[in-house]
């Protein structure tokens, strides 16, 4: 389960999101998140349906690639097909025919959690 898909208010956040990049200036103007409503929350969606672990969890290359993930997901032309994929289906099969980073998604998930 995803500890925290709630971007911060500002630029300035602070938890789980800002550790992944919501604060990214590139994602953010003005302290409002720009076309990322609807690709944050089909994200999210995505990284529980593929059981990507908790960010907090993360290392920080795993971090890394999840941030390179969400870059991939603002920029992807496939959010009418993903929503209809979502409220359609259970599971991940058939997320790789559209989605851009189903495979990272799928890595992100076999991966253990860091030891402390």
């Amino acid at each position: 389960m995803i500890a925290d898909t709630t971007p911060p208010s500002g630029a300035e956040g602070h938890g789980p999101a800002t550790t992944i990049g919501w604060s990214d200036p590139q994602l953010v103007a003005g302290g409002r998140l720009t076309r990322w409503d609807v690709h944050l929350r089909l994200f999210g969606n995505m990284m529980e349906r593929f059981a990507v672990p908790s960010v907090d969890t993360l290392s920080p290359r795993q971090l890394a690639q999840l941030r390179a993930a969400m870059k991939r997901c603002a920029a992807c032309p496939s959010v009418s097909r993903c929503e209809l994929w979502m409220a359609s289906t259970r599971g991940i099969r058939g997320a790789d025919a559209f989605c851009p980073n189903a495979a990272a998604f799928a890595r992100l998930a076999l991966r253990e959690a860091p030891r402390a």
